[in-house]
């Protein structure tokens, strides 16, 4: 009995230690983005090296880009999301015309355009998105694909979708047109912001940054 509870214990501690590995930002990740008429360049750092309020704010701005959100997963929160765990990239390499030996990683530094042309090729044999799929953008959305509200979807307060119901329709419009904790609220609490018959485009739409 000692055995097996000893046992027990030991799966959950490496379990937890698995999840602790797993949550943690791309170092070598950076997104580039205009403001006030100036570009700048940032890492996942960022958006977690500044006061409480000023972090909040700056994963409500940036963490809504699904390359921020999943390169940064530690600094965008978002170690509890429900994310195929197959959107990862493969240790896939190819070379270069010039002889480069280029890995999964290289696409997450060059902007849109030609991370999207790379992502269509096959290069060894190999269709690139399907073999660098963190890095082509190419993973199953993580919001609910029915009418319903998000089970993991937290306010900044810690308050769930069903917040919404019982806030006046003005604040609910308000509140549902917003972005918290790097995800847009009318996609997570599609039930309470009564977003079910929107169309899979409108659903689908997100505003790109520039990344390198």
């Amino acid at each position: 009995m000692y055995a097996k509870t000893l046992l027990l214990a030991l799966f959950a501690a490496l379990a937890a230690l698995t999840t602790v590995q797993a949550c943690s930002d791309d170092k070598d990740f950076t997104w580039t983005y205009n403001f006030n008429g100036r570009k700048f360049t940032q890492h996942c750092s960022f958006l977690s090296n500044g006061n409480k309020a000023t972090n909040a704010k700056r994963r409500e701005n940036h963490c809504s880009r699904n390359r921020v959100k999943r390169n940064c997963n530690k600094s965008c929160d978002n170690c509890g999301s429900n994310e195929p765990s197959t959107c990862k990239d493969t240790n896939f390499t190819w070379k270069s015309p010039s002889g480069v030996v280029r890995t999964c990683s290289f696409l997450s530094r060059l902007n849109k355009v030609t991370r999207k042309d790379y992502c269509s090729r096959t290069l060894n044999g190999k269709k690139v998105k399907k073999v660098c799929r963190k890095s082509c953008d190419n993973c199953k959305s993580s919001e609910p694909s029915k009418c319903e509200n998000s089970s993991s979807f937290r306010f900044t307060n810690g308050q769930t979708c069903s917040f919404l119901d019982q806030v006046s329709v003005l604040r609910r419009s308000t509140l549902c047109d917003r972005t918290f904790n790097g995800r847009k609220v009318k996609r997570a609490c599609r039930k309470s912001c009564n977003n079910c018959k929107s169309s899979e485009a409108e659903l689908e739409s997100t505003v790109d940054v520039v990344e390198k």
